[in-house]
């Protein structure tokens, strides 16, 4: 998830900086606000790619054990028990 929060910010940034300077001229208030949007959305990318990276936990480390593969143990499955 860290590399994802370097990279992206710096794909987003080069990515406005391409389109900001073709759609606006170079130094313009609109290219730069290319490159803040670029850098920002490239963050979230990143991020969001990181977070789909994660596996589940480990069932030794499974904040609700599994009775059988497919249900997890809640409150509500074992009230009356």
């Amino acid at each position: 998830m860290g590399i994802g929060l370097v990279v992206g910010p710096l794909i987003g940034a080069a990515v406005g900086f391409a389109i900001g300077s073709i759609i606006f001229k170079v130094g313009t208030p609109g290219m730069w606000g290319a490159i803040v949007a670029g850098v920002i959305f490239g963050a979230l990318g990143g991020f969001w790619a990181g977070m789909s990276a994660l596996g589940p936990p480990a069932p030794v480390d499974d904040p609700l054990p599994r009775e059988d593969e497919n249900e997890a143990r809640t409150d509500q499955n074992h009230s009356a028990s």
